[in-house]
């Protein structure tokens, strides 16, 4: 009687952890820490810096062109075991803060929560939603006002994905997603109110986890939804259609002391739809905006990371209006630190 009660309480106990398994995710937790500097906050062309020394009014609430910033953000995951041979559902969480030290108007907050389906490897099928709340543009003339009245222009966005991988060889899967972007400007700027559908379609390798590469492109379509439906400058409309190319790359363990060493290339090519003469701003409009990227990271000790990371952005404008060229187009330069700690540590 006694061993078939010890053997009913094991059973029991068994059965009670696997249950537990499945029922108390596992969760990780990170907490991350960024300190950077920006040349070019408010995303200035050269002719408009120009004349910023002699019209404070272009810089709005800020004294100089540059800035540094920081950003406060962490994120925790949880991951929940599913019956089957590597299936899993994993929760990620990650909210983060940005303050621009030298620019009053700018610092926005961001969420992003992931639900990710996994059975097996680089079988994922995953839905992302990212928030981008009150980001700062710049100040710019209310011209449903009056011809020289300046106000703050900012927006938020809600993007929406659905991205599904797979893999096609060893160390080779393909991603494919698509997604609906709702960006949509604080008042008096809502006739820029964007509706954008994307897809994207990508490539990624790895070689033995000391070198990975991945291709990617993407494109899609930005509705002007409040055209013709606010103030009279609804009239005009700012919708565009978007191709851009991605393309980043990691050496692992190429150089003692560094983890990684990665360079990452990102081209965007933009088509405004519209061709009025009453809009030079947009009408016959596109714009090259091209971004590159390098970074090196290190673990200082197990759970710290640091990574140190460089960006040049130049945008070239082309307009059937030269001074819309010179006007739309400028340079920056970004550089930043990044700390990222994982406690060591899991709760159930």
């Amino acid at each position: 009687m006694k061993k078939i009660f010890f053997l009913s309480l094991c059973i029991t106990a068994v059965y009670s952890q696997s249950l537990v398994d499945y029922l108390i995710p596992a969760r990780d937790w990170s907490f991350q820490f960024r300190n950077g500097y920006d040349s070019n906050v408010l995303r200035l062309s050269v002719l408009e810096q120009e004349r910023a020394a002699t019209n404070l009014r272009i810089l709005g609430a800020m004294s100089t062109f540059d800035s540094y910033f920081y950003r406060i953000g962490g994120s925790v995951t949880a991951n929940y075991r599913l019956q089957g041979r590597d299936r899993a559902l994993t929760l990620n969480f990650s909210p983060g803060l940005t303050h621009y030290v030298h620019s009053p108007e700018k610092h926005y907050t961001t969420l992003a929560f992931d639900i990710d389906y996994s059975w097996g490897a680089y079988r994922h099928l995953k839905f992302r939603i990212n928030r981008l709340n009150n980001f700062h543009l710049r100040e710019y003339i209310d011209r449903d006002v009056a011809a020289a009245t300046l106000e703050i222009c900012n927006f938020s966005d809600a993007n929406h994905s659905l991205i599904f991988s797979f893999p096609v060889a060893r160390r080779t899967w393909l991603t494919f997603s698509g997604g609906y972007l709702q960006r949509y400007y604080q008042l008096p700027f809502t006739e820029f109110d964007l509706d954008i559908y994307h897809s994207a379609f990508r490539f990624s390798r790895t070689w033995r986890h000391l070198l990975s590469l991945a291709l990617e492109i993407k494109t899609g379509y930005a509705n002007n939804i409040t055209l013709g439906r606010t103030a009279r400058s609804s009239a005009m409309d700012r919708s565009y259609r978007f191709f851009e190319f991605y393309g980043p790359l990691r050496l692992r363990q190429l150089l003692p002391g560094l983890d990684e060493i990665g360079t990452a290339l990102r081209c965007e090519w933009r088509y405004y739809q519209v061709e009025n003469p009453d809009d030079p701003l947009h009408s016959g409009r596109n714009h090259q905006d091209l971004k590159l990227d390098v970074w090196i990271k290190r673990t200082v000790f197990e759970g710290l990371t640091i990574k140190l990371n460089l960006r040049y952005r130049v945008r070239d404008t082309s307009s059937d209006y030269e001074w819309v060229s010179d006007l739309k187009s400028f340079h920056q330069l970004q550089t930043w630190l990044d700390l990222n700690w994982q406690p060591d540590f899991n709760w159930y």
